[in-house]
Parts: structure tokens; C-alpha cells; sequence
């Protein structure tokens, strides 16, 4: 007669079974969804100090799996000097991905600048020069700057923040450096340029390009969930046959059938032992028997 599975067992194998179950979705489900904000928060350093983390407006925080452009106006720290550098980091998701410190202004960018006006005018002059003839007929107060410095605008910097995500919901890495803006954009915004390279003008807007790349790797945390998930199955189909087919659901039945074949055991040996005795004493009785008649 085949004896029911025991109920303990049957329970355990369903709660790990549950138990990896939940855990496998957790780590599946994701959590941002397409054009989520995502919270971010800037600070800047300069003249050897660092300003406490700021939050970003709505309208210039990244969406999750859009590209989009913002602008950032950067306010004029107090004590900010005219030869220092400026230096932007920035923090998404509540501080869980830091970029390094991003450099915008400094000695290089200035060079930069002054090159750059430097050939304009020099440019300018030529120009001049072809058109009059003579270089001691020109007239340098007629030269229209502004215009020319539109038409061929100098560098300005741009954060490219790059962000880096799975097929779901989840940020796994943030990568951001400094590029140069476009030439056709800066040549539509001369606003943005003037400004930047005035070092009297504050607030100075910069641009932030968020980009996002999707990764399609093998996630090492799902491979565990989905190996850990497999094998509770296996378990509680292994655990639930053993239960329906097995003559041993209990301990207590397998000792008391090896007592039983212990027992059986020491009776033959008993049995045994008598036959052995009583064969000897037979012997024995013969051998007087006969010695007593010999006499």
C-alpha cells in the first residue's frame, strides 16, 4: 500500500518555488519606462571651490529613451575670477550615476577665443584690402565685427551626456564629455555664442545633447534568476514524484523495516546455533554408548 506524500515537503518546494519566482520579475521588471523624467542635479567648481548640488528644472532633465537637447543657464558664482576655470558635473537617478568634472571655460578656451577673433579681423582686413586696393585707404572703424563673428562664430563647448540602458527599464551606466557645438547651429544662435565668450555677460547658457544607447548583453543577474527558477521547478516536480511513488514517505517506516530484517537475521542465526548443539550433544551420547559396550 503506497503511503500519501507528506504535506511538509510539498509546501517547502512551493514556497522556494514562489520565493524565486518573485524574485526573477523584480529583477525583470524595470524601473523607468519611455519618457520618464529622470531626476538631475548640477554643481560647479571654481577657483578651487565646489558649489553644493543643485536640481535641475523639469524642462532640462533627461526623458528615459529620448534624445533631446536642453540649455542650461549657468549663474555667475561670486567669486568667480576672470582667469579661473569653470567646471560643470552633473547627477541623474538621485545621485546613483556622477559624471567627472566637466571643464567649460578655461585657459585653452580663452586662447581659443582670442585666436579666433584674431583671424577674423584678420580676415576682414584681407577682404578689405581686395576690394579698395590699398591697405592705407582702409577705414578699420567700418569693419562690421558682429556680422563676422556670426558668419564664422568661434568654439563653444557642449556636454554630450550618454546614457546607457537594457531592453528594460534600467540605467547601467552614464558616460558625458565635452564636444564642440555645431558650426550651422552656432551660426543660427549668435546670442549663445556672444555671450559665452564675453566674460562679462552672465547667466551663460550651455547646451546638454542626452543620448541613449540601448545594450543588448547577457545580464549575469537574470542568467542566475532564470538558472535558480529552472532548478525550483525541477525540485518541486522531483519532490512531488517522490511523494506519489515512493513506498518511504517516512522515516519512521524505513527503521522499522531494517529492525524487521535485523530481527529475521538473528533468529536465523539463533536457529542456527540450537541445531549446532543439539547435533553435538548427540555425538556426544554416541561416543558413550559405544564405550560402555566395548567394556
Amino acid at each position: 500500500m503506497r503511503l500519501a506524500a507528506r504535506p511538509g515537503r510539498s509546501r517547502a518546494a512551493a514556497s522556494l518555488l514562489l520565493l524565486t519566482l518573485g524574485c526573477f520579475f523584480a529583477r525583470a521588471r524595470g524601473d523607468f519606462h519611455r519618457g520618464d523624467l529622470i531626476a538631475s542635479s548640477r554643481r560647479a567648481q571654481f577657483h578651487g571651490q565646489r558649489t553644493q548640488w543643485h536640481d535641475l528644472l523639469a524642462r532640462h532633465c533627461p526623458s528615459f529613451g529620448e534624445d533631446r537637447v536642453v540649455a542650461i543657464a549657468l549663474p555667475k558664482p561670486l567669486e568667480l575670477k576672470d582667469t579661473d576655470d569653470y567646471k560643470l558635473a552633473l547627477a541623474f537617478d538621485h545621485d546613483r550615476h556622477l559624471t567627472g568634472w566637466l571643464t567649460l571655460i578655461d585657459e585653452k578656451s580663452r586662447a581659443k577665443s582670442e585666436a579666433h577673433s584674431a583671424a577674423v579681423a584678420e580676415r576682414r582686413l584681407r577682404a578689405h584690402d581686395k576690394k579698395v586696393g590699398s591697405q592705407k585707404h582702409i577705414d578699420k572703424t567700418a569693419f562690421d565685427v558682429e556680422r563676422d563673428f556670426d558668419k564664422h562664430p568661434p568654439f563653444v563647448p557642449m556636454v554630450h551626456v550618454r546614457f546607457s540602458r537594457g531592453e528594460g527599464g534600467v540605467i547601467n551606466d552614464v558616460d558625458a564629455k565635452v564636444v564642440p557645438v555645431a558650426q550651422t547651429y552656432l551660426r543660427t544662435h549668435g546670442q549663445l555664442v556672444r555671450e559665452f565668450h564675453n566674460d562679462t555677460v552672465w547667466p551663460k547658457h550651455v547646451l546638454i545633447r542626452y543620448t541613449w544607447l540601448v545594450q543588448l548583453e547577457v545580464d549575469e543577474d537574470t542568467g542566475v534568476a532564470t538558472t535558480l527558477f529552472v532548478f525550483a521547478c525541477a525540485f518541486f516536480v522531483a519532490s512531488f514524484a517522490a511523494g506519489r511513488g515512493s513506498r518511504w514517505t517516512d522515516i519512521s517506516d524505513f527503521v522499522d523495516a531494517l529492525g524487521a530484517e535485523e530481527d529475521r537475521r538473528a533468529e536465523a542465526r539463533e536457529g542456527t546455533r540450537t541445531k549446532r548443539k543439539a547435533k553435538g550433544l548427540t555425538l556426544t551420547r554416541s561416543g558413550v554408548d559405544a564405550r560402555g559396550k566395548s567394556e
